[in-house]
């Protein structure tokens, strides 16, 4: 790291902090703006101590966090580093590259990274080598849909896919070495061609305002407030102040918008919206239910989720009076409109069993894992397993998921009277399958 480091020319704190602590470099950062200036001590790389206008110590440690954060996340002013060491009785022990991995994915201003990446925007992002280590870490600390292919390309589209939000996970990736930024190629011009127009003067405002509209519909709310998913009420009405002091038609007096006016209206309905949806516990409740079925690919039209779950009790009803094989195709059906609901799974694998027969039983055991997968403590998939086993005459398995099963859900009278009627009949054939629960098991216990 050279110093001192001008961030107004495309760099951002969180590159100082990264170098000093993977250098475990013991010092004094400077942060110096138009007004103010901060001094941060670290030892080792580590963060101990701020200082005072004095150069006094003051070991705060929630001071120290706050201050790291900060530095983390400017764009603009100077930074400076003083190598020396001053004397501390202990560590606070903070994990740097840590703090400004949280810094930038859950805490950054879109603001001032829209700013810093509109600097690149002539460059190119590639990934690197260590791409996959570095997203795997960020993953780790809430930051998702790191796909290579939305991180890399020109500038100026990769920032316009990502939207606000997700600016903060990608400057991690640069900063921590996941991605590089390379300068784009000059188009090549051949001696024939007409001389090129002269380009028009870029104006950043409206290219911002172009780019946020283009990925409106594909923002959520937290993202068109900027922040994370897990975020206080507070911190939701904070963000909403700043983004509506943003997008309010005020913060552009004395710019010529021209038909960019609707654009800015429509933008500030959305973060206008956002606040009304987030601010209601129960309305944040229900969005995150349905943001949280999005992201996984499940559907999230209530009508569609409705009709499933009618289909699927009419199944239901089938297979509990011991007609399955006639289930299968309702459940099937069911599953292709709603794949994120435990028992849907349950109930197609058993109906497809006894629909198909025994040498089905991977293809239904593969769905009953499914449906665990979804829900663990799933009685009914015990259940169904319990009887897949009783039929292909492994007593042995079928008593261990029916005890599992009532375990799950002790009311379950279906999977009582299975085990029952195995620990009395021993090693009897098993039942039909596709028979009603326990029909020919009674017929021989007489």
């Amino acid at each position: 790291m050279e110093w001192p480091l001008v961030l107004d020319e495309g760099a951002i704190g969180a590159q100082a902090l990264s170098a000093l602590a993977l250098e475990r470099a013991t010092g004094v950062l400077t942060w110096s703006g138009r007004d103010e200036s901060v001094r941060l001590y670290l030892r080792s790389g580590r963060p101990e101590a701020t200082l005072d206008e004095a150069g006094g110590l003051k070991r705060d440690k929630s001071a120290v966090q706050n201050l790291v954060r900060g530095m983390a996340c400017v764009t603009n002013g100077l930074l400076t580093f003083d190598p020396k060491e001053i004397a501390i009785d202990d560590s606070f022990g903070m994990d740097t590259l840590g703090l400004v991995l949280v810094a930038l994915v859950r805490a950054a201003t879109p603001q001032s990274l829209g700013a810093l990446w509109q600097k690149q925007r002539d460059a190119a992002l590639e990934a690197t080598a260590s791409f996959d280590k570095v997203s795997g870490a960020l993953a780790q600390i809430g930051a998702d849909n790191l796909a290579k292919s939305d991180m890399t390309g020109p500038v100026a589209a990769v920032t316009m896919r990502l939207g606000d939000a997700r600016l903060g996970a990608l400057t991690a990736l640069w900063v921590l070495g996941g991605l590089k930024l390379t300068k784009k190629a000059a188009a090549t011009v051949s001696a024939a061609s007409a001389p090129a127009k002269p380009a028009a003067a870029s104006n950043p405002v409206l290219e911002r305002i172009d780019v946020v509209f283009a990925s409106l519909d594909k923002q959520s709310h937290y993202e068109i407030l900027g922040v994370a998913d897990n975020v206080s009420a507070e911190d939701i009405r904070k963000a909403y102040y700043e983004a509506a002091k943003l997008w309010h038609s005020d913060h552009f007096s004395g710019t010529e918008l021209g038909e960019r006016v609707r654009k800015v209206e429509a933008i500030f309905v959305r973060v206008n919206e956002a606040l009304k949806i987030l601010s209601d516990a129960k309305e944040r409740s229900n969005y995150d239910f349905l943001l949280g079925r999005k992201r996984k690919g499940l559907p999230t039209d209530v009508n569609v989720i409705m009709e499933a779950d009618t289909i699927f009790r009419r199944a239901q009803a089938l297979v509990r009076r011991g007609q399955a094989p006639a289930a299968e195709p309702l459940l099937q059906k069911a599953l292709e409109m709603n794949k994120g609901e435990s028992d849907f799974w349950a109930y197609w694998g058993y109906a497809y069993f006894c629909a198909k027969g025994t040498e089905s039983f991977p293809e239904a055991k593969k769905a009953i894992d499914e449906a665990l997968k979804l829900n663990e403590k799933s009685d009914a998939a015990y259940e169904f397993l319990g009887r897949m086993a009783r039929v292909t005459g492994d007593n042995a398995a079928a008593q261990r998921h029916f005890k599992k099963c009532l375990e799950l859900n002790p009311r379950n009278r279906d999977a009582e009277r299975e085990l029952r009627l195995i620990e009395m009949r021993g090693t009897h054939a098993p039942d039909r399958i596709g028979s009603k629960p326990g029909l020919l098991s009674r017929i021989l216990g007489r």
